[in-house]
């Protein structure tokens, strides 16, 4: 492996950029945009919905993110949220920002929402289809697993959802994807680009992590001789910025910050952690999860009468 920045660094077997036909990626897009659209015209709204676009809509018209659709005392997590009808500090920003944005574009409402997740959830596959074909010598893998994604029911549905998982999703795969094309071409852009894309997804949603974590575990086993301290600074630039803005919006009002994000998160957070330091529970409550989906109980059947 070569150690300096000037002698290319030979990738890992099928990594090397190659063309292939769009055609695969083509009909795996149609088919989901068709199922996701007829999803997002019937699924009926829930309160995760709400809770996210709410603060979207309020930012976009009025002015402010407070989400008044909940009442302080009223969340199931049994805690009161001081000051969430002023300001939202459940979870990170970006995703009600971006919405808001959305909104004052295309306007606000169900469908609107979620057509804004539907957008991500394409850009993703076309980003998993780059990524099979960098991986896989064998052109049928790409197609095949681009189209089975496509037609994943959970994928589907929480693409045609008003939540965070199709935008942290997209940006954090996309973060992966920019680092392989841009290894070889510059290393310096694979890290800020990456970086900047898995910052973004992290301050979308923070389990997003899980996926940058991916992408660091790459980095060490193939390019670990290439870092120097200005690639570290570099990647860990992007998540400054998106922390000190956010810090900037915290400051506003630490004491509602405490009381909302850290009460949240560590309502959360036991039952992750718990997770993942036991990965016996893990795959139980995967196998569980996936099960309860396809027969469609549960909150799957009640949002889509059956």
């Amino acid at each position: 492996m070569a150690t300096s920045l000037e002698a290319p660094v030979s990738a890992p077997a099928g990594m090397a950029g190659r063309s292939r036909p769009a055609a695969p990626l083509l009909l795996a897009i149609i088919i989901y945009l068709t199922l996701s659209l007829w999803l997002a015209r019937n699924k009926a709204p829930w309160c995760d919905e709400g809770w996210f676009a709410n603060p979207a809509y309020n930012l976009a018209f009025r002015g402010n993110l407070g989400m008044n659709v909940l009442e302080p005392s009223g969340f199931h997590l049994n805690a009161y949220f001081r000051g969430i009808q002023q300001r939202t500090y459940l979870l990170p920003p970006n995703h009600m920002l971006a919405l808001a944005g959305w909104f004052r574009l295309f306007g606000a409402g169900v469908f609107s929402m979620r057509l804004y997740s539907i957008c991500w959830s394409a850009i993703c596959l076309a980003v998993l289809f780059y990524l099979f074909s960098q991986f896989f010598p064998d052109r049928r893998v790409a197609a095949l697993a681009t189209l089975f994604t496509a037609v994943d029911f959970i994928f589907l549905w929480s693409s045609a959802d008003g939540r965070t998982e199709a935008s942290a999703n997209a940006l954090a795969w996309g973060a992966i994807a920019t680092y392989v094309y841009f290894r070889e071409k510059s290393f310096p852009r694979a890290v800020i680009s990456s970086q900047v894309l898995g910052a973004a997804a992290v301050f979308v949603h923070p389990n997003a992590a899980i996926v940058i974590l991916i992408l660091g575990v790459a980095a060490w086993r193939f390019d670990r001789e290439r870092f120097q301290t200005r690639h570290l600074v570099l990647g860990t630039a992007p998540y400054l910025l998106f922390a000190l803005l956010w810090g900037w919006y915290i400051l506003q009002s630490p004491g509602d910050f405490r009381a909302q994000f850290l009460v949240h998160a560590a309502g959360h957070n036991s039952e992750r952690l718990r997770i993942l330091l036991r990965p016996d529970i893990a795959v139980g409550t995967e196998i569980a999860r996936l099960m309860t989906a396809y027969y469609a109980g549960g909150l799957w059947a009640g949002v889509m009468k059956g």
